[in-house]
């Protein structure tokens, strides 16, 4: 999904709030957020890129002045209740097809919410025949989730776990991108479960062209989900791709 206007403010604000976070004087946080200004689409000059294009060059130049390359990897709070629920029809739909399942890839995405992902993955297995493979960052970016993170939940005993091989902090997904490994891996998965909004933004790019059968799984965070998907702020998003 293409860049849009509502974009522009949410991606200076999360700058801003990561800003915050560290230990920066006021010269320099002016320094940094000056240079984020300047990004072609931040200034409304191209919109033909993803958000998680824009995201990856903001995360640049964070590390440059702070030479740090995780400066906001923090812990994510887990939601005590999902107002609403999954779509029902898209939900009926994913069972279906995870019964012709046997090959199934899950691209992970915020490293707080990867103890529920090991959860959702045990029990899909219990379900049915399934090899899968967990596929996390190869550089940290933002919260989303690392080798390491996947590794210090043993996410390793229910899935193979392996790195996407995206040589930046891209907060996405690109199979032109990724490894060799991971595009074959995908390429051949019978279904992919697709987690986040970075995710849905970039891979959401790739569907038609590589014509893999994708389960989206997101919160509708933003107007451009809300006018896309037909949901409301909040809401959990189950969105499938089989054709």
């Amino acid at each position: 999904m293409k860049i849009g206007p509502d974009c522009v403010p949410c991606i200076l604000k999360m700058c801003l709030g990561f800003i915050r976070k560290t230990e920066l004087g006021d010269s320099e946080a002016f320094e940094l957020f000056n240079d984020v200004m300047k990004i072609p689409s931040l200034k409304g000059e191209d919109w033909t890129v993803t958000s998680p294009d824009v995201i990856e060059k903001v995360m640049r130049i964070s590390y440059e002045m702070l030479g740090d390359e995780n400066p906001s990897h923090l812990q994510s709070t887990i939601r005590d209740k999902m107002k609403y629920p999954l779509p029902e029809e898209q939900y009926q739909q994913m069972k279906g097809q995870l019964a012709n399942t046997r090959r199934l890839v899950y691209f992970g995405d915020n490293a707080g919410e990867i103890v529920l992902d090991k959860l959702l993955i045990s029990t899909l297995k219990e379900l049915y025949d399934l090899d899968v493979t967990f596929v996390v960052r190869s550089m940290p970016t933002l919260n989303d989730v690392t080798l390491t993170d996947a590794l210090d939940i043993k996410m390793n005993k229910v899935a193979r776990v392996l790195e996407n091989g995206i040589d930046g902090p891209f907060p996405g997904t690109r199979m032109f991108r990724c490894s060799p490994e991971i595009q074959d891996i995908f390429r051949q998965a019978d279904l992919v479960i697709s987690k986040g909004g970075g995710n849905f933004d970039s891979l959401d790019e790739d569907k038609k062209r590589y014509g893999q059968k994708i389960s989206f799984l997101f919160l509708s965070k933003c107007y451009l989900y809300e006018k896309l998907l037909h949901t409301p702020l909040e809401a959990p998003i189950l969105s499938n791709y089989y054709d």
